[in-house]
């Protein structure tokens, strides 16, 4: 039996036929991290993350009853909210007495979300691993639970257990392909926070402080893990490059111990120097995510408060193959005041500076953002969109449903079909086909990879988003 059990609220049940990416890609890292350290401090945790467990409502009412435990906390963010939702209710219909408790990302940019929603006892704002704790103290001297707790922070990162990875049952080696499974990723996060606001992230006020592990630190768990992994990892930082020091620092620690490994990691592309990107390259790191987001300055520098000039682009992607590291952008439409010109540049950019690789989103306005009260504000959505959709009136899918950001003058279909343009765009350009294929002959690790894909990318030029992400 466990004295808490952990649940990392999925967006919707495990289903066969769909399968969203944004469940599989990788492990529930903040219940992981509360968990090891509820098990430093001699609490023994079952931790649940029921789509990469294929499992439903009624299998997880099965393990609880099971467990018997006196505190379950159920992580969320929007997307998972719904269902996050009809779990805790589902539990206190039936186990009248166990405390449940509801943190993560949602929670954190919602303070009155547990009084609207009474099946939980308590919600944490913020970080969680030192608050879950005391209040788990709590429960079991049966004192009085506050309904909101805003999380204490950890400022010395490197005091943390490293994540009980132990716990996971589920697979998360890809959403499509089985054969993942054969090299899967170990999942790291270097750094905690973000400096920068942009207007469509949902940022808790927590996450404005910028916190980085040691080198040592980070590296020592890599070490810890690679048998998990056979030396591949994938930083999830929002960036890891807003401390130039620090990233070069940990890049120094890798060669020093003569760590043979391969990473993936996220940068702005204003972070992107010589120096540092020949540190990663020299390092291991084989892909970078650059969420440049809009192929138009404007919108860039006077909307979305994400400053990248051109030319800074392209020199950071040269460099990138120059080094062999495969540059991917990350692009988004439907933005304020966005016309369907500045939408033709951002289908156009990815050729125009030759990334590697792009992936495209309908910006969707997520709560916490400054876009979310924009969209009020503008009349765009309503005050209660969120409780419309964990009442399901909006539907199932979040990423379906969920209310994307129409610019005025353009419609939600027009988003649409730009995207499925700049996706034909990109990849049926003679120029990408070329430079792909010659890359094979100093890489020959990307042509395996690429053939995995290939049914993937099919259905992206046909329907104009991935099987997983319609979004």
């Amino acid at each position: 039996m466990a004295q808490v059990v952990l649940i990392q609220s999925p967006v919707d049940f495990y289903n066969k036929e769909r399968v969203n990416a944004d469940q599989t890609s990788s492990p529930p890292m903040g219940l992981l991290y509360i968990a090891a350290y509820l098990e430093k401090k001699g609490i023994s945790v079952r931790l649940i993350d029921p789509f990469p467990e294929k499992l439903d409502l009624e299998d997880i009412l099965r393990i609880v009853e099971e467990e018997k435990p006196l505190l379950i906390g159920i992580s969320s963010m929007t997307p998972g909210i719904r269902v996050a939702v009809l779990i805790a209710k589902a539990i206190r219909k039936k186990f009248k007495k166990i405390i449940i408790g509801i943190g993560g990302y949602h929670p954190s940019v919602d303070g009155t979300f547990v009084k609207r929603y009474p099946f939980f006892d308590f919600q944490v704002i913020g970080e969680a691993e030192i608050t879950f704790y005391e209040i788990f103290k709590d429960v079991e001297a049966k004192k009085k639970l506050k309904k909101v707790y805003f999380g204490k922070m950890v400022t010395d990162l490197d005091t943390l257990p490293f994540p009980a990875r132990h716990l996971l049952k589920g697979c998360y080696f890809g959403p499509h392909d089985k054969r993942e499974a054969l090299e899967p990723e170990v999942t790291i996060i270097s750094s905690r926070g973000c400096p920068f606001h942009c207007i469509f992230c949902s940022k808790p006020l927590h996450r404005n402080l910028y916190r980085y592990r040691s080198a040592k630190n980070i590296v020592d768990e890599m070490e810890a893990t690679y048998h998990l992994c056979g030396g591949r990892y994938n930083f999830v930082d929002d960036t890891m490059g807003a401390d130039r020091q620090k990233a070069i620092e940990f890049c120094n620690e890798i060669i020093s111990r003569n760590f043979k490994v391969k990473f993936a990691t996220s940068i702005r592309a204003v972070d992107i120097d010589t120096e540092l990107l020949k540190k990663f390259a020299q390092a291991g790191c084989r892909e970078i995510f650059i969420g440049i987001e809009s192929g138009n300055e404007r919108i860039r520098n006077e909307i979305i408060n994400k400053p990248a000039p051109e030319r800074k682009l392209k020199e950071a992607v040269n460099l990138c193959r120059k080094l062999g590291i495969q540059s991917n952008f990350y692009l988004m439409l439907g933005f304020p005041t966005e016309t369907w010109r500045e939408i033709d540049d951002t289908i156009n950019i990815g050729s125009r500076i030759k990334a590697d690789f792009i992936g495209i989103h309908l910006t969707q306005i997520i709560p916490g953002s400054r876009l979310y009260e924009l969209a009020i504000k503008e009349g765009k959505i309503k005050k209660d969109t969120i409780d419309r959709y964990i009442r399901g009136e909006l539907g199932n899918d979040f990423f379906e449903v969920f209310p994307k950001y129409v610019p005025d003058g353009l419609t939600l279909e027009d988003l649409k079909k730009a995207r499925k343009i700049a996706y034909r765009k990109f990849f049926l350009n003679p120029g990408w086909i070329y430079r792909r294929v010659a890359s094979y002959f100093k890489f020959p690790q990307k042509a395996i990879k690429d053939l995995r894909l290939v049914k993937q990318g099919l259905y992206v030029l046909t329907h104009g988003h991935t099987i997983s992400a319609p979004s």
